[in-house]
């Protein structure tokens, strides 16, 4: 996909988490551990497609990646991507 057309390298991509059966799965699990409100969506500061880790609250360092709520989603979803 061309530069000229909005892609750079590299993007952080996005999170695959927004489907209903994602989003259930989430919930139940953020329930489990306690916390509800880890279970309404994905991390916000997570920034799109073509944005630098750097420009990112989730992804730059000491960033929320490394809080208790990113670490819950980070386990969360690599599970998920195992199963």
């Amino acid at each position: 996909y061309p530069e000229a057309r909005g892609w750079r390298f590299p993007g952080v991509g996005e999170f695959q988490c927004y489907d209903r059966r994602a989003l259930l799965s989430l919930e139940a699990a953020a329930l489990e551990a306690g916390m509800p409100r880890w279970g309404l969506g994905g991390p916000h500061d997570a920034g799109h497609y073509n944005t630098s880790p750097e420009e990112t609250g989730f992804f730059a360092d000491a960033g929320s990646w490394d809080t208790p709520y990113g670490r819950f989603f980070l386990n969360w979803y690599s599970g998920s991507l195992l199963r």
